[in-house]
């Protein structure tokens, strides 16, 4: 994936103290050099940001972003944020069960070609910046 970081001329970067990036795609963990890795597929990212919204940490953006098509993208990227007035992300909890059921409903249908692994990684990424990029300057875009 080296060769995708270096033609998109990804630099690295941390996360926001108040924020936490869980993420299973190597291009994400090596520009976010905060972000908390997960060993899995989608699924496992989800489960582990639900075990966070447990411990009070809300969801940010939506587990499902992008196009309907990209429930068969092998990685996902979260962006979880502390939150003093939420208890409990109720309304996160249940798009993660939701973003769960269609993970594993489509990795059965529809199986990545492994010719679009790196295509896949680059548009996870994509869709983080864009996600970030919209929480620090919201009137620019």
């Amino acid at each position: 994936m080296e060769n995708v970081r270096e033609r998109r001329g990804l630099k690295r970067d941390n996360s926001s103290p108040d924020r936490i990036i869980i993420s299973n795609n190597p291009l994400v963990l090596e520009r976010f050099k905060g972000a908390l890795p997960v060993f899995g597929g989608p699924a496992e990212v989800f489960k582990k940001a639900l075990d966070l919204l447990d411990r009070g940490l809300v969801l940010s953006g939506h587990a499902l972003s992008g196009s309907i098509r990209l429930s068969v993208n092998p990685f996902r990227s979260l962006v979880l944020e502390t939150c003093r007035e939420v208890s409990l992300d109720k309304k996160g909890i249940k798009v993660l069960l939701d973003a769960i059921d269609r993970v594993e409903k489509a990795a059965r249908e529809r199986p990545v070609p492994p010719e679009l692994i790196e295509d896949y990684a680059f548009i996870d990424l994509d869709l983080l910046e864009s996600l970030q990029q919209r929480k620090q300057d919201p009137e620019k875009l």
